[in-house]
């Protein structure tokens, strides 16, 4: 169940963070159009890394649900014209909510993205990028988005270390730029939440799995 899980809520990350182009994004509240060719690529992201042996029509037929459904919670959200952190939460608890109704289908594929890849490849997404733009809505959401490509690799490295160690000392450095940088204090804020959240997340997906 829990590697089902993995692979198909990486293909929502990847498709929705990592296939969001800046242009998406600035562009899907405006033209119903590119909203479609978003949700399109989150489909086609899930169907990727849920490939496998045991892929059937019966799971791609669950997919196309959930990628219509992403659609019109994207939609949702656009049309409310909230960006605010609850807001964006709310909005990716309705993603994650599909996920869970549909992934007990998908346990007997033989995936072909190995499991412990997938696994890390889902948290660096997750902290890179999903906890990006929660510290973002949370502290700097009247400045425009600015990608902070290091702070991506920093966190987005954590899950790859193996070694607690390693992974508190990323952390440090992370929390240390930001103040040799002498960034604003919301955007310090913003850094030290996701950097912590970040490690935090690391470290009880590693103790749940293992």
């Amino acid at each position: 169940m829990l590697e089902a899980f993995v692979h198909l809520y990486l293909g929502h990350l990847f498709g929705d963070y990592v296939l969001q182009f800046s242009w998406i994004a600035e562009n899907k509240a405006k033209r119903k159009g590119v909203l479609i060719s978003h949700a399109l690529l989150v489909y086609l992201s899930q169907i990727a890394f849920s490939l496998g042996y045991g892929f059937r029509a019966l799971h791609l037929l669950l997919i196309t649900v959930v990628g219509i459904t992403h659609y019109f919670f994207d939609l949702l959200k656009l049309n409310k014209g909230n960006s605010s952190w609850k807001w964006y939460l709310l909005d990716q608890f309705f993603h994650l909510i599909t996920i869970l109704a549909v992934m007990a289908f998908f346990t007997d594929i033989r995936f072909f993205v190995p499991e412990r890849i997938a696994e890390k490849l889902m948290l660096t997404i997750f902290n890179a990028y999903f906890l990006s733009f929660l510290g973002y809505f949370a502290f700097e959401s009247g400045k425009l988005y600015n990608r902070d490509w290091i702070g991506y690799i920093t966190r987005g490295a954590l899950p790859w270390t193996g070694n607690w160690l390693y992974m508190i000392a990323i952390y440090i450095v992370e929390i240390l730029r930001n103040f040799l940088k002498r960034n604003e204090k919301s955007t310090i804020k913003n850094n030290i939440l996701t950097a912590s959240l970040a490690l935090l997340s690391t470290i009880i997906w590693e103790v749940l799995v293992w």
